[in-house]
């Protein structure tokens, strides 16, 4: 038997938005981030819990955390409640 192509294992073109979108729902289901919302700006946390499970699958989640600092008066164990943006300079 001849072995499939990998274009024959594609099951279609995916949206990476509707993806992570998915993925999301997913994550908050199973107790792995919380949302907390304020007007109209969405922050997501992970819990301790998300992080041992997403470090299972493979995920490299210092990705994802390098781009908080954490507060002085914050816990450890948690995550840090504010993100640490980079400014670019504006190109013209």
């Amino acid at each position: 038997m001849k072995p499939k192509s990998k274009k024959e294992d594609h099951l279609g073109p995916i949206s990476p938005f509707t993806l992570g979108n998915v993925f999301i729902e997913a994550a908050t289901k199973l107790a792995w981030i919380e949302e907390e919302q304020e007007e109209r700006q969405r922050r997501y946390f992970i819990t301790s819990k998300g992080f041992e499970e997403m470090a299972k699958l493979g995920m490299d989640l210092e990705k994802v955390l390098h781009q908080y600092r954490p507060l002085a008066s914050s816990p450890e164990g948690q995550a840090p409640a504010r993100p640490h943006r980079h400014r670019h300079p504006r190109r013209h």
